[in-house]
């Protein structure tokens, strides 16, 4: 008897033993590998770290429709965001300048010599410079909103690859833009952005909002979640010590 326990107990610290080193394998991988990076630091760090520069983070607004609902939402992503203590850049196609970003006829990486304009020389540079995004968007007959996409679509992995983003999208009663949000899922992963596990849906906007401010606060403390979500991953990796070149 005392025989078979010892024989068990050296299997067990064996299984042990190799249990330990898969996971030091994974971990060195997940550090290794900047799409998932973030994993691992969010698994360890769930609070937003100490930084000598304000994290910054861009809100993208979804939709250039006429009485559009998105700037109203973005509106209330901002005041939380500032609340928090984030540096924020709003990156909106209905203003003037921004208005090619509604488009996708030229896209910063396909655009050569004198095709680069000012404004989207400048916008890129705003947008590289962030530490995380924000995108806003409507659902529009089960998918996001084109502007949404259009700004997506403009750049590539130069300007979105390695950021952090989150989804905030909007809709009817029946689905909160949650049908949107699967699909910017996909498409912000294949531009090189990092996703956050959560995203925040929000059902019929025109009666949710007044004044800047959700009439039910419990919908402020799920923004507030998934907001924290963002900025924890994107502090961390901020934080995180950087590879020698």
């Amino acid at each position: 008897g005392d025989h078979r326990d010892l024989h068990l107990c050296d299997r067990r610290q064996r299984q042990m033993c190799i249990r330990d080193r898969y996971q030091r394998r994974v971990r060195d991988q997940i550090r290794n590998t900047p799409s998932l990076c973030f994993i691992y630091f969010y698994s360890s760090i769930n609070t937003q770290m100490a930084s000598t520069t304000p994290l910054r983070i861009a809100v993208l607004v979804g939709s250039v429709r006429r009485n559009a609902f998105a700037p109203k939402v973005a509106a209330v992503v901002v005041a939380a965001l500032k609340a928090k203590g984030v540096d924020v850049s709003v990156v909106d196609p209905n203003e003037d300048k921004h208005a090619w970003l509604a488009t996708v006829k030229l896209p910063f990486h396909h655009a050569k010599g004198d095709e680069v304009t000012a404004d989207m020389q400048a916008t890129q540079a705003v947008l590289a410079g962030q530490d995380a995004v924000v995108v806003v968007a409507g659902e529009y007959n089960h998918a996001p909103s084109p502007a949404a996409l259009a700004i997506l679509d403009n750049f590539h992995r130069e300007t979105w690859g390695g950021k952090v983003a989150g989804i905030v999208a909007f809709g009817g009663q029946s689905a909160g833009g949650a049908r949107a949000a699967i699909t910017l899922r996909t498409t912000l992963a294949e531009v090189g952005c990092l996703v956050v596990p959560s995203t925040f849906g929000l059902s019929a906007p025109w009666s949710a909002i007044s004044e800047g401010k959700f009439v039910d606060e419990a919908k402020a403390g799920y923004l507030d979640k998934h907001l924290d979500e963002v900025i924890s991953i994107a502090s961390a990796i901020k934080a995180a010590p950087k590879s020698a070149e």
